[in-house]
Order: C-alpha cells, then structure tokens, then sequence
C-alpha cells in the first residue's frame, strides 16, 4: 500500500475492472506507444495522482489545464 490506505500508483496501474481486464495505459505495447506518443505530443496525457475529494487536487489540475490553455 501507498500512504495511509491508498494504493500505489503501480497498484492502481495493475488492477483489474469487474470483468477482469486491465484498463492500465501499460497493459499492452499498443497502449504504451498510443501513451507514449499522447504524453510527448504537448503534454496531451498527463498522469495525475492525489486526493481528489481534498481541498487541493483538483484545483491544481484546473490551474494546469487553465495554464496550459493559455500558454
């Protein structure tokens, strides 16, 4: 486990849906050069960890997209 309760990012990354497929960006090579290439490509996937029902998380995403729009 990650702090406190949360699982690891890796965790996250390797776990299954209801029906048993991992839905992770790593699952496969097509999905890790369709990452790769997202990723690189003006910061298009952005992986984003934190605690979304806190006070903070989500108003950072918003002022990085806000940012981003703008520059």
């Amino acid at each position: 486990m990650g702090r406190g309760n949360s699982p690891t990012y890796e965790q996250l990354m390797l776990q299954t849906d209801g029906a048993g497929q991992n839905r992770g960006l790593s699952r496969d090579r097509g999905s890790v050069v369709l990452s790769q290439g997202l990723s690189s490509h003006a910061n298009l996937l952005v992986p984003v960890v934190g605690n979304f029902g806190g006070p903070k998380a989500i108003r950072a995403v918003g002022r990085y997209v806000k940012n981003a729009a703008t520059a």
